[in-house]
């Protein structure tokens, strides 16, 4: 059985299947469990360099980023960390969109 529906746009009536499919543009979320952004890093062959990384931190850097990476329960997309690792890693906007998109789902 046909389905139809009035489009408020132009008032006619349509039937369903002929209308336009509408994409929803997932939300980027703002932040992470430290777990997420771990195995979303360890997904991404990332987690070796970015231990490597921390490491060669200069003093008195390296022990607060070292707190947040072993202590914290979750990250903010804007945190100082992420910032950090995605100019270092040289990860776009857009990518380090997507590993939070990614990431959310783990």
């Amino acid at each position: 059985m046909a389905r139809f529906v009035i489009n408020v746009s132009t008032g006619l009536i349509q039937e369903l299947a002929d209308l336009p499919i509408v994409e929803e543009i997932p939300q980027v979320p703002k932040s992470l469990t430290m777990m997420q952004a771990r195995l979303v890093i360890n997904k991404a062959g990332l987690l070796p360099a970015v231990a490597a990384f921390i490491e060669a931190l200069p003093e008195p850097t390296k022990t607060e980023v070292t707190l947040v990476w072993e202590y914290a329960a979750s990250v903010e997309r804007e945190h100082p960390l992420v910032q950090l690792l995605a100019k270092e890693f040289k990860l776009t906007e857009e990518a380090l969109d997507q590993l939070f998109l990614e990431g959310s789902k783990l």
